[in-house]
């Protein structure tokens, strides 16, 4: 899986890579509980973990001073944190099989988490079965085995060590594999599919993840395309780690996932905490809920149900929107957030990042100084 070094994490750069999944054989019968997924209403919301009675905690995740929880902290060890109620991400008029009868509804997940240690890393995941926890090391705790390829799962990794399956890892001067000093950095974004762990696309990075520096991610999924994000603040940053088109309805059968994480360490004792977690989803009654037009030639339409909201073709949470609430557009039609303002591209002070304001040109003294 991968390493990566210091200052700001941003991926080289934006990378917009078609995820053309293909349909499989159906799921695994393997173990697991009865499937009975149950509406999320709008959301759910840990800004800690002092409570973990909405969840199930499995190997080696623990509860960590009733503040996040631990997925992993010993060697060769693998921890998962699992939402106990499944998630209706699809919508399928009496529940057809038909993929062109299903609606794929936005979601999205923003999370802050904390690693440390060489190996090897995190997934958020959605599985359609809960079952067995995956295995330890570059398996990442959700992959392993001829079982788990048969299931039918999507998994987001923030992975932090090479193996032979994982993108090369790339050189950065700012600091390799959580040193100071430059060198080769391992850390990558992937998308993952029928829990294996060699990513369908990948994203190197520029920092590492697992220099113990706090961070925060936003994975967002409008019904038709998936974004993540990583940085530091708790500000999304303006560019994606990775962005791409991603037909759920084909290759998730149920409407019904178990959300949450896995981990897992390899020969070194690592750490793979999870500090805060929000997961939204728009409800299922589409014809309550007004539609969105993707800017795309095939004009897909997309249900953007509340806390969502329809934002120049595109259905966003309230964190995509300019200070909450604002929708600016986009830069193709001259539009951005800035400071948490919409502004026009060409009035944009950017002089000192703390006075950002929009100005009536770029450089104006009034609101620069």
């Amino acid at each position: 899986m991968a390493r990566a070094p210091g200052a700001m994490l941003l991926a080289a750069t934006t990378t917009c890579l078609l995820l053309l999944l293909l349909l499989g054989s159906a799921s695994a019968k393997g173990n697991g509980h009865a499937f009975r997924p149950v509406p999320l209403s709008s959301r759910v919301q840990f800004p800690n973990f002092q409570s973990t009675d909405l969840l199930h905690l499995f190997g080696s995740a623990s509860s960590y001073h009733r503040k996040a929880v631990r997925l992993t902290s010993a060697e060769h060890s693998a921890g998962a944190l699992i939402l106990r109620t499944p998630v209706v991400l699809l919508d399928r008029p009496g529940n057809s099989a038909n993929s062109s009868a299903c609606r794929a509804l936005a979601w999205s997940s923003v999370f802050s988490f904390r690693v440390s240690g060489p190996a090897d890393g995190f997934a958020m995941v959605l599985w359609q079965r809960l079952r067995n926890l995956g295995s330890a090391d570059g398996y990442l705790g959700y992959g392993g085995g001829v079982r788990y390829r048969r299931s039918r799962a999507l998994a987001i990794e923030f992975d932090t060590y090479h193996n032979v399956w994982d993108p090369k890892p790339s050189f950065s001067a700012s600091g390799a594999d959580g040193g100071s000093r430059g060198g080769m950095v391992s850390s990558h974004v992937g998308i993952n599919f029928r829990n294996s762990v060699k990513s369908l696309a990948a994203q190197m990075l520029v920092a590492p993840l697992n220099d113990t520096k706090i961070r925060r991610a936003w994975v967002i999924y409008d019904g038709r395309d998936l974004a993540v994000y990583v940085g530091r603040g708790r500000t999304r940053p303006r560019r994606a780690v990775m962005r791409g088109r991603m037909n759920l309805c084909a290759v998730l059968k149920k409407p019904g996932f178990f959300v949450g994480f896995t981990a897992s360490s390899a020969a070194s004792p690592a750490v793979h905490d999870i500090l805060s977690w929000t997961f939204a989803v728009a409800p299922a009654a589409a014809q309550q809920c007004p539609t969105c037009l993707s800017t795309t030639a095939s004009k897909t339409a997309v249900a953007c149900c509340s806390p969502f909201r329809c934002c120049n073709g595109f259905c966003l949470a309230p964190t995509e929107l300019c200070g909450g609430s604002k929708c600016c557009g986009s830069p193709a039609n001259g539009r951005v957030c800035w400071a948490n303002r919409c502004c026009s591209v060409t009035s944009i002070c950017m002089t000192k990042e703390k006075n950002a304001v929009c100005c009536n040109q770029v450089g104006n003294s009034t609101c620069c100084l």
